[in-house]
Order: structure tokens, then C-alpha cells, then sequence
């Protein structure tokens, strides 16, 4: 059923972004943020420094590297779905998803509105190899596009002004 593998299916690439971050540490001075448009998923957002992309596939992920967080978009086709309610329900699924299969905790959460989709926000809290870690999150529901706007960063670093600035660059074209 596509329905259940879509949540299984961003549980992968999240936890994928979280075990990356074994090299997201300092680079040394303050990045230099720089715009960012994906043709293939149609979006821009500003980043903190060069993006890697793959777009190979069908999810594509962009991500670059700050001086203490990882900056990470994800973006998948999937099939529409019936109403608003149900589009929150689906983004709900994949938040208590991704939390369950890190073993996280989500300490803050919100709906939201993103241009006129459904949207949530929210932190989670979890460990990687013994170290604390913080992800902020934004997932966005369009009609027939899910996005994964992630700022993952050590727990005690100073990542939520970076990430609400990440967020708030994010547009789609």
C-alpha cells in the first residue's frame, strides 16, 4: 500500500540526515549564506554554504554544512491526497515516524500553513553514537510534493536562529 510506505520511506532519508552528522561540525568562520533553486523540485531556499544535491530518483535532498548544523531539504512526488485533514494527518504520521525510529523525543510541535498547504513544525530531541543532538523541523505537504526542511545541530549549539532563517528563506517558485 503506498500510503504506509510514503512515512517509511522519509523515515529512511531523516535518519539518513542524522547519521551523517558525524561531519557536521565547525568549518571554521561564519558561512556565507548563498540562495539556492532547485529547478527539478521547484523551490529556493538560502543555505549556509555549497549545497550537495541528489537528485537522483525520486526523492531528491539538498544539504550544506554550517558552522555548528547540517541544512537539509528533502523532496519527494507522492500521490495527492482528499482534503487538508487529511494531508495533517499524513504530516503527523511522519513527525511520530521519524521520532520513533530515532528513538527521539518531540519537545515542541505546531501546526502550521505554508502558502496555503499544510504544514508542521517541530523539535525533536535524540541521540547518535552517545551524542545529543537537536533537529528542528518543517514538513510541508503540497499537492503533489512532500518537503522535509531539517536543521539538525549537537544538542548546546546555538542552531534555532540559523534554522528559523533557513525556514523562512524557503519559497516555491
Amino acid at each position: 500500500m503506498q500510503v504506509a510506505a510514503r512515512p517509511r520511506l522519509f523515515q529512511v532519508a531523516f535518519l539518513h540526515c542524522t547519521h551523517w552528522l558525524a561531519g557536521c561540525g565547525s568549518q571554521g568562520s561564519s558561512p556565507t549564506w548563498q540562495v539556492f533553486k532547485s529547478e527539478k523540485c521547484q523551490f529556493s531556499a538560502q543555505f549556509p554554504g555549497p549545497v550537495n544535491v541528489d537528485d537522483a530518483g525520486t526523492i531528491a535532498q539538498f544539504e550544506a554544512s554550517g558552522d555548528e548544523a547540517n541544512f537539509r531539504i528533502t523532496c519527494a512526488a507522492v500521490p495527492p491526497v482528499q482534503g487538508s485533514g487529511a494531508a495533517m494527518r499524513e504530516l503527523l504520521e511522519m513527525r511520530d515516524g521519524a521520532a520513533k525510529s530515532l528513538n527521539a523525543t518531540v519537545e515542541e510541535a505546531r501546526k502550521a500553513d505554508f502558502q496555503g498547504h499544510p504544514a508542521i513544525d517541530f523539535t525533536l530531541t535524540f541521540a547518535v553514537a552517545g551524542t545529543k543532538m537537536v533537529s528542528h523541523s518543517r514538513y510541508i505537504r503540497y499537492p503533489d510534493r512532500f518537503f522535509q526542511l531539517i536543521v539538525t545541530a549537537p544538542a548546546g549549539a546555538d542552531a534555532e536562529r540559523d534554522a528559523q532563517r533557513f525556514f523562512e528563506s524557503f519559497h516555491m517558485d
